[in-house]
């Protein structure tokens, strides 16, 4: 569904030492990156990707997205697609880092997968905030948003 969250990283400078940092914090099992053991997919990556966590929010029609989040004053790179799907990322209009996309039904299977041994993730996502320097700001764009979506 647009809108909700479906993959996340963590951007640390050193992939390795991540890793073995929030494996032993958390007791994640990582393959490659992706968390295997998590419900919501997740992953450690290089700061190349960017610092600190990001989020991938749902959006059907990315190219629809990105021109969206384009007339709303954020900016956006053109699609991407990668063997996972297709993605783009995106900055609000604050200066938010966030990405939109969807990923492939193939890769939702194989990311699951690795629940088999784990059939209760160790980890849910339980609350969700995207830090912005103007709440009031964002909370308007949102609501102008859900207004057109919903006529």
């Amino acid at each position: 569904m647009n809108g909700d969250a479906y993959y996340f990283t963590i951007g640390v400078p050193d992939a390795s030492r991540g890793e073995a940092f929030y494996s032993r914090l958390f007791g994640w099992e990582l393959d490659h990156g992706h968390i295997l053991n998590l419900a919501l997919c997740g992953g450690i990556a290089p700061t190349e990707f960017g610092p600190g966590p990001k989020l991938y929010l749902g959006q059907d029609d990315v190219a629809a997205g990105v021109a969206r989040v384009r007339e709303l004053g954020g900016d956006a790179t053109d699609p991407q697609v990668v063997r996972s799907g297709e993605y783009a990322d995106c900055t609000d209009d604050q200066g938010t880092r966030f990405s939109i996309g969807w990923t492939h039904q193939a890769m939702e299977d194989e990311q699951r997968a690795g629940l088999k041994d784990h059939p209760e993730p160790i980890g849910v996502l339980g609350y969700l905030t995207l830090g912005v320097p103007d709440v009031d700001r964002a909370a308007t764009v949102s609501r102008i948003r859900r207004q057109r979506t919903s006529s």
